[in-house]
């Protein structure tokens, strides 16, 4: 297994690049959203709505149970009958 040792004055130096390149990130993130034009004050004949529907099953990955401290764990899934779907929906607008 190698590791990787670094100088005192290296490490001063990655850590020095990583600092400007965070601000640098920072400031690029900050100034790319801002708009041209301000619309928040201007009304909006839009309105639109979406449907969403979200449909799928949904299943226990795992489910054990142990009634004592040196007792033997009893598994819902297997030996439970746990392995069956439950249907899922969600509506949303």
């Amino acid at each position: 297994m190698s590791v990787l040792k670094f100088s005192k004055k290296s490490t001063n130096i990655i850590m020095n690049k990583l600092i400007i390149i965070l601000i640098l990130l920072l400031n690029y993130s900050s100034s790319s959203g801002q708009d041209k034009k301000n619309d928040l004050y201007e009304p909006s004949n839009t309105t639109s709505f979406r449907a969403v529907a979200e449909l799928g099953f949904l299943a226990v990955l795992n489910h054990k149970i142990q009634f004592s401290n040196n007792g033997t764990y009893f598994n819902y899934k297997e030996e439970g009958g746990q392995d069956v779907l439950f249907p899922i929906n969600r509506l949303s607008i």
